[in-house]
């Protein structure tokens, strides 16, 4: 008896590990102008694949896959990159022949499970209006100056219940609708928030029926990190990539007076001023919406 319970733990942590080397991809965000394509997320073991109904605890907690190869199938062009100590992974990569709307990516590991098609987010090549906004208490209400309510919203209600800041969905969508675009319109989310709270923004902003679009969050550990705290580096740098990389779309920002947007988006006015349409700022206190007004800069 003794013999077939040894035998039977020692199945059961073979399977274990075997079940250990399935890889999955959690993808954070995959966007391109066809000429250029960036793909970012992070390998993890499959038991941990994120659904709709996981929780932010669960974000945090499970095993990566550190420096495991990463391929990114374009047109049938291969790219590779390595995860890092972290299982973190990004390309950004100009393929030889451009991307059309439409195609699909196609990204994988070495392990067969983790294959992924991808449709990336692709704004329109016309010119539009297009928009740059903050996410926590610029579009959900997250009381981020007050750090009891901020962690009590995170981490204690779901999507459904966090709450939308109505004039500001209101004033995205009808950007949106006035381009009168069949294609999409450059719509980009850019939080300071960890990478892990990706898959919650997306649920909120499904719920709530907004465009394709892609959401920036922030690589918080692991190789080349940044500051949990780094606020105006980190959002200047990452718009002025955009800028570049649609230079047809004339941009609105939106953010709010708790997390010095302000500042940020008069920094791009300054140096890209032809690329600026309007400025938003959300007063986090009274709640107004407030237009800056940018010609008398």
């Amino acid at each position: 008896m003794k013999k077939i319970i040894m035998l039977s733990l020692f199945l059961l942590l073979i399977m274990e590990q075997l079940v250990a080397k399935d890889d999955y991809i959690e993808l954070y965000n995959a966007y391109t102008n066809g000429s250029r394509v960036i793909v970012k997320g992070r390998v993890i073991d499959k038991k941990d694949k994120k659904t709709k109904e996981s929780n932010l605890y669960s974000a945090f907690f499970n095993d990566e896959k550190k420096e495991v190869n990463v391929y990114l199938e374009v047109n049938k062009e291969y790219f590779m990159v390595h995860s890092d100590n972290e299982a973190y992974f990004s390309f950004d990569v100009k393929p030889k022949v451009k991307l059309k709307k439409g195609e699909m990516l196609i990204l994988k590991t070495n392990d067969k499970t983790s294959i992924q098609k991808i449709q990336p987010f692709f704004p329109s090549l016309q010119k539009h209006i297009g928009v740059i906004s903050d996410f926590d208490d610029t579009v959900l209400i997250s009381d981020v100056t007050s750090k009891g309510k901020l962690l009590y919203n995170t981490f204690f209600k779901n999507y459904k219940e966090r709450k939308i800041v109505p004039e500001v969905e209101e004033k995205i969508k009808k950007i949106i609708k006035n381009n009168k675009l069949q294609d999409e319109v450059a719509l980009f989310f850019i939080s300071g928030s960890p990478h892990q709270f990706n898959n919650n923004i997306n649920n909120f902003l499904d719920y709530h029926n907004f465009q394709k679009r892609a959401i920036l969050t922030k690589k918080i550990h692991g190789d080349e990190s940044a500051s949990i705290y780094a606020t105006i580096g980190y959002k200047y740098d990452k718009i002025v990539k955009l800028l570049k990389m649609y230079p047809q779309v004339k941009w609105v920002f939106l953010g709010d007076s708790g997390e010095k947007d302000e500042e940020i988006y008069l920094k791009v006015l300054k140096n890209y001023s032809q690329q600026v349409e309007d400025i938003y700022i959300r007063d986090v206190e009274s709640g107004k919406v407030e237009k800056i007004v940018i010609k008398e800069l």
